[in-house]
């Protein structure tokens, strides 16, 4: 003899019922809110990282460096190309690698 439930619609308000018992605990649960915290904080470090790399780029292909003198004979050099980070760094290599004490 099987079991015939006469009323089907109080079935689907218990599972109704029942999940949204289960979702509250889910949701009032704090255990490895700190580890949420965390992987967040993470996150947003590694997508700050990505950001910076890509605004700190050092593009040094279309950089050129123009040496003229001037009037008293002194040569002036001008970095020109590229991004300023790039012709920074562009500039402060070539008067390392030109300094003389």
């Amino acid at each position: 003899m099987t079991k015939t439930n006469l009323f089907p619609e109080t079935d689907a308000k218990h599972h109704l019922n029942q999940a949204c018992g289960v979702f509250k605990r889910f949701v009032r649960n704090e255990r490895g809110a700190v580890t949420i915290d965390w992987v967040i904080l993470t996150a947003g470090i590694v997508v700050m990282t990505v950001g910076a790399m890509a605004v700190f780029r050092i593009d040094t292909d279309g950089i050129t460096l123009v040496g003229r003198p001037d009037a008293d004979g002194n040569m002036n050099f001008e970095v020109t190309g590229g991004n300023w980070y790039g012709r920074l760094v562009k500039a402060i290599e070539f008067k390392v690698a030109f300094w003389q004490p």
